[in-house]
């Protein structure tokens, strides 16, 4: 029986599905550029080292796909889109922690959002925009960026092309680690940025390809393996299911000197709803389920910090979501403040 409505999935899917080379949701207005806000934190506090473990992250899931190239049959911005925004104004909005994922097809190189290397989905914005994008605002914002490279896909994190885009591009802002400090959160944004900076810097984490030693870090190539993550993905399609399940898993959490708990806030689309997108119901889009979500999360994160929940020994310290905005920099502000007050 599975195997029949496969046959018959596939057929009205290659039926009505189209390929198109690029495409996006609509024509959005861009947000007005805001302030820095980690600049603001250290300008508030311009005697104090201020971690990782002291601030709140916003981290934007498959941050590149904010446009779409080379769909596969049954995958298009209903079920593949995660952003709206290009990587610069999604800096500008707050998001400061990127999931990329590179992929290479033919000789071009891009960031994609699959099922698995060559399976249903597209790919995203070329990676020479997404690491140009960066280098611009990072040329003009005193801001720490982080990219987790994952789910490389015909091309290796080691691989020289793709190294040289890395050097090329960011250059003299990829941060390098100097003072052998083993554990992501306990880097403070201050040595990161070394004194009166001219620029901002660019972490690159690798949850492949690189082990972590002191030869890897000199050069700039960490093993996202120090960031001592609690808590995570949920893989939930209902909201009241995903609020439920990252509240416990921050209840739950012990925090200790080298961890970081991440909210990962982004709902999942199951394979009705995926296949649902493919037959032209874009009532279940991402997008739709991000408009679930994230209007929550303001509440959420008050109603923790309400009831002590959220205390400066205990904050959470990233959160992953879909479609951000520039609410994301209130709550950056908010619960990096409550962190930074022990």
């Amino acid at each position: 029986m599975k195997s029949l409505k496969c046959i018959i999935l596939i057929i009205i899917i290659a039926s009505i599905a189209c390929k198109k080379e690029e495409k996006t949701i609509q024509k959005l207005q861009i947000p007005s550029i805001s302030t820095p806000w980690m600049s603001q934190l250290m300008e508030e506090s311009p005697n104090e080292e201020i971690y990782f473990s002291d601030i709140f992250i916003p981290a934007a899931h498959d941050a590149g796909m904010y446009i779409l190239r080379k769909c596969n049959l049954g995958a298009n911005s209903c079920n593949t889109q995660t952003q709206k925004y290009d990587i610069k104004t999604q800096l500008e909005v707050g998001y400061r922690m990127f999931d990329i994922r590179p992929a290479k097809v033919g000789d071009k190189y891009y960031a994609q959002h699959t099922t698995s290397c060559g399976g249903l989905g597209c790919q995203g914005d070329f990676l020479k925009n997404i690491l140009q994008y960066t280098n611009d605002y990072l040329e003009n914002n005193n801001e720490v960026v982080i990219f987790v490279l994952s789910h490389f896909c015909r091309i290796q994190a080691t691989d020289t092309i793709f190294t040289n885009m890395l050097q090329d591009i960011l250059g003299g802002k990829i941060y390098k680690e100097i003072d052998n400090e083993p554990y992501f959160a306990n880097w403070s944004l201050n040595k990161i940025l070394g004194e009166n900076p001219t620029h901002g810097k660019i972490i690159l984490m690798f949850d492949e390809g690189y082990e972590d030693n002191l030869s890897n870090r000199r050069n700039g190539y960490f093993s996202s393996e120090i960031m001592q993550l609690v808590g995570g993905w949920s893989n939930k399609s209902s909201y009241e299911e995903l609020k439920n399940d990252q509240l416990s898993k921050f209840k739950n959490y012990q925090p200790t000197p080298t961890s970081i708990f991440q909210f990962s806030y982004q709902l999942t689309q199951n394979e009705t709803l995926a296949v649902s997108c493919a037959l032209g119901q874009q009532g279940n889009s991402i997008y739709a389920l991000s408009q679930q979500s994230n209007p929550d999360f303001p509440i959420v994160i008050n109603r923790l910090i309400e009831s002590h929940e959220i205390l400066p020994q205990k904050i959470p310290n990233i959160f992953w979501c879909d479609y951000g905005d520039k609410w994301m920099i209130d709550i950056a502000l908010q619960v990096s403040k409550i962190g930074l007050s022990k």
